[in-house]
């Protein structure tokens, strides 16, 4: 068996594989502590390394990455200090979703240390994993456990099993990830490498949040994982756990936790308040949904920047808005934010980075709400297909005309109450003879006497289709001619 020496002290990180374990169990007070003692005699190359822990652990990611490349540049192309150097900036591409630049990295030639190979295996198994090679990341998977398992090294052992689970949730492998991320806590927990564990209880919360949907398991891991993070102070994992709590609560429809993690983030520095996160973004629309303040959760998707280009987080955002179009009886956006969900199949390519489950489940969920709350129930049945439903539990709840949130599985009660405040401000909103927006407004143009044509000009639509919703409106309003549709209408207080 082969053994490997323990990590080193802080007054001891002199060269970049020092520094290499020692990311393993720093602290940010030990962090501090190494960089004012010992650079007069600490290689550059090291002490990069030390800065862009330090970076890290103060949520600059990208300073890290940019002290990483500075320093892969100065290196020897075929020396060991470059592999190290490498290896860490590989694990932040990923993480931030560079995976070209990270697979273009990793594929350079590299001298891996035998003491931490299996390290560097089982990263290469997470870039095989996020880029859809999953029997390429199966095999370096399968290896570098193997190595580490013959090593008596138990934070190379600990660091390989925290890769090997990221991967097999990128793999969409879930119940090896949670095996694995299990292990790799027993392991760590007692070498006091918190920053590794705290980053192993992200992976175990997302876990049972997207797979089991368990969100009490999800809050315990997230909590965990604040609680880890709030020790050795590190600010990126700290946002992180708050952020997850803060959504793990807003799903669950716990408000006094939602309002506490709500607070807390506030209080985070201005720069953060605006930085786009998914997780950020739905726990504070679906709080602001719960207070019928639909006006609000227009606006922070409006700032929320992103593009219709099909992936897991723009159709979420895309069901968000036709839930908050329905709730204002803003047809025609419900109908055309729901189209772009629906039209995408239920079991989309595992496109994404992060293969989030419950995250699609809950988009074509939020979809399938929004064309029942606007009356569309044809196209709300074809949306819970048999794989997002398949024993018709949620085609019950939905259809319903408020859903009863006690039959609801926990990580939905959130959205489920979002949904019911949508209905109740929709009832408020909707015209009583159930007019569509576009019918809306040919009604309103109808007093000033224009012409069939004049609104075909007017509105850039054919006279065909103004004829259609003029005698549309006629309909719904039990009206003879246009007169007597004004009259109606204004009786009403349509117009």
């Amino acid at each position: 068996m082969q053994v490997s020496s323990p990590g080193p002290r802080v007054d001891d990180l002199n060269r970049v594989s020092d520094v290499y374990d020692f990311g393993l169990v720093a602290t940010a007070s030990s962090l501090r502590r190494a960089l004012a003692s010992g650079q007069s005699k600490r290689a550059p190359l090291a002490d990069i390394a030390l800065r862009s822990f330090a970076s890290t652990f103060g949520s600059d990611t990208q300073g890290a990455i940019s002290l990483l490349r500075r320093g892969i540049a100065k290196a020897a192309p075929d020396g060991e200090d470059g592999a190290y150097l490498r290896d860490i900036l590989a694990s932040l591409l990923i993480s931030t979703g560079e995976l070209d630049a990270a697979k273009q990295l990793l594929g350079e030639p590299t001298v891996a240390p035998a003491r931490h190979a299996p390290a560097f295996v089982a990263g290469r198994a997470v870039l095989e994993a996020a880029t859809g090679e999953r029997l390429r990341s199966r095999a370096l998977s399968k290896s570098a456990l193997s190595s580490a398992r013959g090593m008596d090294s138990p934070l190379t052992l600990g660091r390989v099993l925290q890769r090997c689970a990221v991967a097999c949730y990128y793999r969409g492998d879930y119940h090896d990830a949670r095996e694995l991320a299990l292990e790799a806590l027993h392991v760590l927990d007692p070498q006091a490498a918190y920053p590794l564990s705290s980053s192993t209880h992200s992976i175990a919360a997302a876990l049972a949040r997207e797979s089991s949907q368990d969100g009490t398991l999800a809050a315990v891991h997230f909590a965990r994982m604040l609680e880890l993070a709030d020790r050795i102070g590190h600010d990126a994992h700290q946002r992180h756990a708050l952020v997850g709590c803060f959504l793990v609560a807003a799903e669950t429809f716990d408000e006094p936790a939602w309002g506490r993690f709500r607070k807390r983030l506030a209080a985070r520095p201005e720069r953060e308040q605006h930085q786009e996160n998914l997780g950020l973004l739905l726990a504070e629309v679906l709080g602001l949904g719960w207070k019928g303040d639909f006006r609000a959760c227009d606006a922070a998707l409006t700032t929320y920047a992103t593009s219709n280009d099909g992936n897991a987080r723009s159709g979420v955002l895309n069901a968000l808005r036709a839930v908050t179009a329905a709730a204002h009886w803003d047809l025609d956006l419900a109908r055309a934010c729901s189209r772009l969900v629906l039209q995408r199949p239920a079991d989309g390519a595992r496109e994404d980075t992060v293969s989030l489950e419950w995250t699609r489940t809950c988009t074509r969920l939020l979809a399938a709400a929004a064309c029942f709350l606007i009356d569309d129930r044809v196209r709300g049945q074809r949306a819970l297909s048999a794989r997002i439903d398949p024993g018709q539990h949620y085609l019950a709840l939905l259809a319903a005309p408020s859903i009863d949130v006690s039959r609801c599985p926990e990580l939905f009660r959130g959205y489920a109450m979002f949904i019911n405040a949508a209905a109740e401000s929709a009832r408020a909103a909707r015209p009583q003879c159930r007019l569509t927006s576009a019918e809306l407004q040919i009604l309103r143009a109808l007093p000033n006497g224009s012409t069939i044509a004049e609104l075909a000009l007017e509105m850039n639509k054919s006279k065909s289709t103004v004829a259609r919703q003029v005698e549309s409106i006629y309909e719904k309003l039990g009206a003879h001619n246009r007169a007597h549709a004004v009259q109606v209408a204004r009786e009403r207080a349509i117009i």
